[in-house]
């Protein structure tokens, strides 16, 4: 019994990366074919039943993810930890809102900067600020949703998986480089497909992460991989995870909140600001992100010498 509860950090990490990969290739033939033959006799499905082989496959393995999430979790042996992690306190939910301010007012900041250069100008969109109001509400709803589950899963589970077996240096990278792949897994196929056969799903794998294209993406990429390391290091610091999911969802929300009220004008600072309308394809939001690091470095290394004083 105790043999069958002992937690297997890395081989949890390799179940999650591989079987539904592997179990959505095996599957998605089938899925695909199905709402194909679907879609003959009704066109009320339309977005499934005229989805590219790619999008079923990759939902597909989405959804078997989540169902294998909790055993995965349970075999990490990382659950209290992460619950510890989770657990209020004042001093927690302060964190929390500053956090989130911080993160909020930075993007907004380079939001500010790119429209008073003209890189960004107000959308035809923007009808009135009370209409903007709810706009801004449900995006808080959203980016808080998506500060808790990917803190959670990246930091909590994939990053404290690796943490058990390596340092942190070792582990905050390796994580950061999931972290920041991962936002590029939509799977291209050279040719368009019409009908599946039973190897397809598998035939797709060397195209995982085609729709990545360097030059445009390369920028987002960095960014995310500085976010990785920076909420890794502010999560081995503190030992919860409140901070880290105030500054995911206040980086979130600005960049949200910003695409609805701005448009952008890609004929100005299009390296520095990027042309995305998200800020996430140029130097200034990696620039952001990267002294945020920077700032809690610095913090790590005066607690360390205030540390060795009172010793």
């Amino acid at each position: 019994m105790n043999a069958h509860r002992t937690p297997r950090p890395i081989l949890a990490l390799v179940i999650l990366l591989t079987v539904p990969i592997l179990l959505g290739a095996a599957l998605a033939p089938y899925a695909f074919n199905g709402l194909q033959a679907l879609g003959e006799h009704t066109d009320a499905l339309g977005k499934l039943t005229n989805a590219r082989f790619e999008r079923v496959t990759s939902r597909i393995v989405m959804i078997l993810t989540a169902l294998i999430l909790v055993p995965v979790i349970r075999l990490t042996g990382l659950w209290p930890a992460v619950r510890a992690g989770l657990t209020g306190s004042p001093e927690r939910w302060r964190a929390l809102a500053t956090s989130l301010a911080l993160g909020l007012a930075s993007m907004a900041a380079v939001f500010a900067f790119g429209w008073i250069n003209d890189a960004f100008v107000v959308s035809p969109k923007f009808t009135g600020w009370l209409p903007f109001t709810g706009y801004f509400l449900a995006f808080l709803a959203g980016a808080a949703f998506i500060g808790l589950f990917e803190e959670v899963f990246f930091r909590g589970i994939f990053f404290g998986a690796l943490r058990t077996q390596l340092a942190f240096p070792v582990a905050a990278f390796l994580s950061s480089v999931f972290f920041s792949a991962i936002h590029f897994f939509r799977p291209l196929y050279p040719t368009v497909i019409e009908h599946a056969a039973w190897y397809t799903g598998f035939a797709i794998i060397p195209h995982l992460f085609d729709r990545f294209v360097f030059e445009h993406d390369v920028w987002f990429a960095l960014t995310l991989f500085m976010m990785g390391l920076t909420l890794s290091l502010h999560y081995e610091r503190r030992g919860h995870l409140y901070t880290i999911i105030g500054l995911h969802a206040g980086w979130v929300l600005a960049m949200r909140t910003g695409s609805q009220l701005f448009d952008r004008n890609h004929e100005v600072f299009p390296v520095f600001i990027g042309r995305s309308d998200t800020l996430t394809k140029g130097l200034l939001a990696l620039a952001v992100i990267t002294l945020f690091f920077i700032a809690e470095c610095l913090r790590a290394r005066r607690d360390r010498g205030n540390d060795r004083l009172s010793g």
